[in-house]
This record gives structure tokens, C-alpha cells and sequence, in this order.
């Protein structure tokens, strides 16, 4: 008991320091919030000052993987990290001119309707899409479940005109060497297994098992992680 007592001592000064840090932390807070809400030049809402409080202290961390997701985008968020969306199902990346598609997902309305890889959308619904951030251009792309959208692509300098009919998207994260007849090619002449992951989902650790499990009498195993976030 003695033992147990000394130890307890010990612990509490750096509890207590710990809990008059933060008393600290929010009493300063609060004094800026009201002096901002009383001297600033225009009025600031208490949503505005909470949000920018916290949005500060994460900035603070200097790390550009710690992130905040305000309450309005953490819907979107879930979304993006489970890997489903209504949309016409395309993995593209930023283009000046619009959206370059990388790769129609597989039994997705785009493939279907015969959008290719290396096809650059310029227009959803005759909206041009010059200077847009890829963020901006998936909004306007997606959409309700059962709804069209029509999108404009330009494909050996010619323009194609395309009218999708959204539907649920599940984002493929584990890819194959290359696309043949609309399926993936997994293996190098020697059996060697090559598989992309170019970003990491909820469902990616199953895909990439699935994978591999389907392919028993490979002689090797290349994962190739480039490109991809974490």
C-alpha cells in the first residue's frame, strides 16, 4: 500500500499540470473569442470563431496528413473512405482543361457507355470545367442515385457527348497490370502477380486478398503503391 500511495503522489503533479494547461488553453481562448466578437469590424459568428479555433490548432501540427472534417463535409468524408458514391464511375486526375479518366471502373456506367482511359472531360452539362479543382469536378458528376448527367470528352481532339445515368459506385483501389476487353491482366510473363493499390479503403485489405487468393500458382508477388496517398 505504501508503495502503491508513493505512486499515486508522484502521478498527480503532472495530472494537475496537465489540467491547468488546458484551463489555460480554454481561458485564453475565450478572451480572444471576446474581444474578436466585440472589436472586430464586423460581427463573427460563434460557429466561425469555434471552427477557426480549431482549424488553427491543427494547422499548428505543421503535419499535412492531421486533418479536421468540419460537421457539414463528414458525410462526404464517410463516403470517400468506404469507397461507395452515385456517380458514372471513372478514377481520373486533375487535368488544367478538366478531368483526364485514368480508368473506367469495372460494370460501371461509364465503361459501359465506352468512356476510355485517356479521355478528357472538359463539361458536365454543357458546363465547362476549365481551371476547376478535381473535388469541384466530382461534385458536379455526382449526383442522385437513377439521375443522368451529361458530360462532354474529348478523345483524339475530338469531342464526344455522353448522357449517364448515375448509380452506385463502389471505388476500385486494388488494380491489375493493365486493362484488356475491359478486364484487368494480373501477371507478368514469369507468374509474378502485379497489383496497384493507389489509395487505401475500407474494403482494400479484402480486394487485395481476394486477389491474391485467386491467383494460387503466382511466382511472386509486386505491389506497386506509387501515386498512391496513404
Amino acid at each position: 500500500m505504501l508503495v502503491a500511495s508513493a505512486i499515486i503522489v508522484l502521478r498527480l503533479p503532472t495530472a494537475l499540470s496537465k489540467r491547468a494547461l488546458r484551463a489555460e488553453l480554454g481561458q485564453g481562448l475565450l478572451e480572444v473569442a471576446q474581444t474578436l466578437e466585440t472589436e472586430f469590424v464586423r460581427e463573427l459568428t460563434t460557429e466561425e470563431l469555434r471552427e477557426g479555433a480549431i482549424q488553427g490548432m491543427v494547422d499548428r501540427t505543421g503535419d499535412p496528413y492531421t486533418v479536421w472534417i468540419p460537421p457539414r463535409d463528414r458525410d462526404e468524408f464517410v463516403k470517400e473512405v468506404q469507397g461507395t458514391f452515385a456517380g458514372i464511375g471513372v478514377s481520373a486526375s486533375s487535368d488544367p482543361r478538366g478531368a483526364l479518366v485514368t480508368t473506367p471502373l469495372d460494370a460501371s456506367p461509364a465503361l459501359q457507355a465506352g468512356i476510355k482511359a485517356g479521355d478528357l472531360i472538359v463539361a458536365v452539362a454543357s458546363h465547362p470545367l476549365d481551371n476547376m479543382t478535381l473535388n469541384e469536378i466530382v461534385t458536379l458528376i455526382s449526383g442522385p442515385e437513377g439521375s443522368s448527367v451529361a458530360i462532354t470528352v474529348v478523345r483524339d481532339d475530338q469531342e464526344l457527348n455522353f448522357t449517364l445515368v448515375r448509380r452506385q459506385i463502389k471505388t476500385q483501389t486494388v488494380l491489375g497490370l493493365r486493362r484488356t476487353d475491359g478486364q484487368w491482366e494480373w501477371q507478368l510473363d514469369d507468374g509474378t502477380l502485379v497489383i496497384r493499390i493507389n489509395q487505401f479503403l475500407d474494403e482494400t485489405p479484402a480486394d487485395l486478398r481476394s486477389v491474391i487468393e485467386n491467383h494460387p500458382n503466382a511466382t511472386g508477388l509486386l505491389l506497386d503503391l506509387r501515386s498512391n496517398p496513404g
